[in-house]
């Protein structure tokens, strides 16, 4: 979609699961994600992992929130947290493609050095 390479993930649980093998530029999460919430699921991915040894949380990735309706979100999380974006749908796909490619290229000209997903680099961690 937009140039992005995409992975759909079903649940929170599977997300976890799916982060200790790999990492993602930019993440796309549904307000009502199932087996507990977005802003838990954002919670688990940028706090320290017990999994491993390193200090860094799990990824850093900028987020951008759908919703159905808005989002009762308490400005300090969407901060803390890294949602860039809080979008409301109904929405067009060449509106969300738009919205994801701003929000990828403020955090990489924020981040230059920061090693993508599909860089050999990132696989180190």
């Amino acid at each position: 979609m937009g140039g992005f390479w995409t992975t759909v993930i079903a649940s929170g649980l599977q997300a976890l699961e799916v982060f200790r093998l790999r990492q993602f530029d930019l993440l796309i999460i549904d307000w009502e994600l199932q087996s507990f919430g977005a802003m838990e699921l954002l919670r688990r991915l940028r706090s320290v992992s017990t999994r491993t040894s390193s200090a860094e949380p799990r990824t850093t990735a900028p987020v951008v929130l759908i919703s159905e309706q808005p989002a009762d979100v308490p400005p300090e999380d969407i901060e803390r947290l890294g949602v860039k974006r809080l979008l409301h749908a109904p929405l067009e796909l060449d509106e969300v493609a738009r919205e994801l490619h701003a929000v990828f290229e403020e955090w990489r000209s924020a981040y230059p050095d920061v090693p993508l997903s599909d860089d050999p680099a990132s696989n180190a961690r």
